[in-house]
C-alpha cells in the first residue's frame, strides 16, 4: 500500500521536500520515510509525535543515532538526509507492523521441544 505512495511522492516532489498528508486524523503515530543521499534505500520509521512536523524533525534527528561511529559523521548524515513522506498511521496509539502465520509459531514451538 505505502510502496506506491512513496514512489508517487518521490516522482511528484523534488528531493528535500517533506510531504505531509492527513490520512487517519491526529493518530500520534506517524510513518516517516527518510532517504540519505548516496544511499540505495529509504528508511521507514514509525515515530511517536504530537504533530506531523514534530515527527519529521524527530525522524531526521534519529538518522545515524543508532550507528554513529560507522561511515559518515552523525552531523553529515543528518544534513544529507531528507524526509520524502510523512503521514499519520495507526489508530488509538497502535500500529500493526507484521502479520506472522500461526503455523510459523507452531513449528518453532515444535522445534524447541525436541
Amino acid at each position: 500500500m505505502y510502496d506506491n505512495e512513496i514512489k508517487e511522492a518521490a516522482n511528484e516532489y523534488p528531493t528535500g521536500t517533506a510531504i505531509v498528508e492527513k490520512v487517519y486524523g491526529d493518530a500520534g503515530l506517524y510513518k516517516v520515510y527518510v532517504q540519505t543521499l548516496d544511499h540505495p534505500h529509504v528508511l521507514e520509521m514509525i515515530v511517536s509525535a504530537s504533530t506531523k512536523e514534530a515527527a519529521t524533525q524527530k525522524a531526521l534527528q534519529h538518522v545515524k543515532e543508532g550507528n554513529p561511529t560507522k561511515g559518515r559523521s552523525l552531523e553529515e548524515s543528518q544534513k544529507n538526509s531528507v524526509v520524502i513522506a510523512a503521514k499519520p498511521a495507526g489508530k488509538s496509539g497502535c500500529i500493526v507492523t507484521n502479520k506472522i502465520p500461526v503455523l510459523a509459531f507452531e513449528e518453532i514451538a515444535k522445534a524447541l521441544r525436541r
